[in-house]
């Protein structure tokens, strides 16, 4: 029986994005509020970074790095460490500079990285907010038209300026958008722990991805800018309905198997989403071709007013 949405492999514990920490009301702030976690550490700074930061609280673990969150301590502003578990942790330099000196405004923020024979770490930015899942999970949706555009508009700036860098993200979902402020609302990219440099590599495994939010091709092994583009587009039926497609009316989710077997041979049932306008934006951005599915000039068109032609699935082959 699912517990909880299906997610890959270097996901554990809640679906949450690693980097988040949560509103406070996730049992580590309740431990916290009940005295436990203070005196206790289950993942202690390196002594380089202990020199710069103050421990507060571990905020959970994924399949390569523990979680920390920590206080600077000459500024005291709050950041996450993300400490991987093998000192010679096979971090890809390139992509962690990328990030390090990409746009602020579309990713969370790479503060720094380093190493040494102990440890290798990355320096992040802390989002008090949480992520776009636990505002979910606050606001269950249908979310006004005002609310979903202002996730649209941010996610799909972040999408395009990601592409230009050429990154794929491969694991777009509410968990990994995290959120800066809630009024107005400000989300941005995270956990690039997945992507990589588009003109390396056009091949992702089946654990790099999230199986309700992975696009038939990456069901199948590709990776590219167009498997994005479909996650944006169950997100937005996921805020324009108050469910993702692959969730069941008690909130457990369909089996990957069942998942990839829907996505690749049945239209996304759109039928919730009342307006025509928002059914066309979905209906192009889940086109199961990668070839005709939307992408960023054709979602730039419908939010100026425009009707950008939504293409015909092509015959499948029996």
């Amino acid at each position: 029986r699912d517990a909880g949405p299906p997610r890959t492999e270097r996901d554990a514990g809640p679906p949450r994005t690693e980097l988040d920490a949560g509103p406070p009301r996730t049992e580590l702030d309740a431990e916290r509020a009940a005295g436990y976690g203070s005196g206790y550490a289950r993942v202690n700074l390196p002594p380089r970074l202990d020199e710069i930061y103050v421990r507060e609280r571990d905020l959970g673990s994924g399949g390569e790095a523990d979680l920390v969150l920590a206080r600077h301590r000459a500024s005291g502003s709050l950041v996450v460490v993300r400490l991987y578990r093998r000192p010679d942790a096979p971090v890809d330099p390139d992509l962690l500079d990328r990030l390090k000196n990409a746009n602020r405004e579309h990713f969370i923020a790479l503060l720094d990285w380093d190493r040494d024979k102990t440890a290798t770490w990355e320096i992040l930015e802390y989002a008090e907010h949480g992520s776009l899942g636990d505002l979910i999970r606050q606001r269950p949706g249908p979310w006004h038209d005002q609310q979903a555009a202002q996730v649209l508009d941010q996610l799909s700036a972040a999408l395009d300026y990601a592409h230009s860098l050429d990154l794929v993200h491969r694991d777009i979902k509410p968990e990994n958008v995290l959120v800066r402020s809630v009024r107005p609302l400000d989300v941005v990219l995270s956990d690039f722990g997945l992507a990589r440099v588009l003109a390396q590599t056009r091949y992702q495994g089946t654990t790099s991805r999230t199986s309700a939010y992975a696009s038939p091709d990456a069901m199948q092994g590709t990776a590219s800018r167009a498997g994005d583009w479909w996650s944006l587009g169950i997100m937005m039926v996921e805020l324009l309905t108050g469910g993702n497609p692959f969730q069941r009316p008690d909130g457990s989710w369909l089996d990957d198997r069942v998942i990839a077997t829907n996505v690749a041979t049945e239209d996304i049932d759109l039928s919730e989403i009342s307006d025509e306008r928002w059914r066309l934006l979905c209906r192009g951005l889940l086109i199961r071709s990668p070839a005709r599915r939307w992408g960023s000039r054709q979602v730039a068109e419908w939010r100026a007013g425009g009707q950008p032609e939504v293409h015909a699935e092509e015959a499948r082959s029996t």
